[in-house]
């Protein structure tokens, strides 16, 4: 499966834990031991959770970043972003 996601009026109602259940009992029925979850935001704290509360790990950690040319501002949707003091600038709030 390329991506898993509940659309926002969705959340809340228990269709994502009958994705994580339906997925959990095809994983028991295939033999299916290792999955991968990568690319999930540090920030997507339900998704993390939910993966965790499977017994998931987090291994690693993906971030990234910007660096602006000539003078111009850290931004970010607008938002004034505080330097790394390397001279880049985290996107998305992740330090």
């Amino acid at each position: 499966m390329f991506a898993l996601g509940v659309k926002r009026e969705y959340r809340h109602t228990g269709t994502a834990a009958a994705f994580y259940a339906e997925h959990w009992r095809e994983c028991l029925r295939r033999n299916v031991v290792r999955v991968e979850t990568g690319w999930i935001l540090e920030t997507n704290e339900p998704m993390n959770r939910a993966m965790e509360a499977l017994g998931g790990d987090i291994v690693k950690r993906y971030r990234i970043y910007e660096r602006p040319f000539g003078g111009a501002a850290n931004t970010v949707a607008g938002e004034e972003q505080e330097s790394t003091g390397d001279g880049f600038a985290p996107l998305l709030g992740i330090a």
